[in-house]
């Protein structure tokens, strides 16, 4: 790990991932027992859940961005390798 803010980030971002999953499989396991309710909350849970998975998407593709931007590489290089990483995001 680079320099101290990437760690933090590094960290900062494992942890919200995990609670995140941990959160969604709670609520699924209540689901399936028949503990939440029916209604309208299934489609705001579903469009919720799909915002946050993008957004950790997001944070995970663009943190070693930074790092590659700041190498010693020829432009193409750098593209290169700027296109590998957000291959992920299609």
């Amino acid at each position: 790990m680079i320099t101290r803010w990437f760690r933090i980030a590094w960290w900062g971002i494992l942890t919200l991932t995990l609670l995140w999953t941990i959160a969604c499989i709670t609520l699924l396991a209540l689901q399936g027992t028949g503990s939440l309710p029916k209604n309208g909350f299934s489609r705001l849970g579903i469009s919720i859940t799909g915002l946050v998975n993008a957004i950790t998407d997001w944070l995970i593709l663009g943190l070693p961005l930074y790092v590659v931007a700041q190498m010693k590489l020829q432009t193409k290089q750098r593209l290169a390798l700027v296109s590998i990483f957000m291959v992920g995001s299609m």
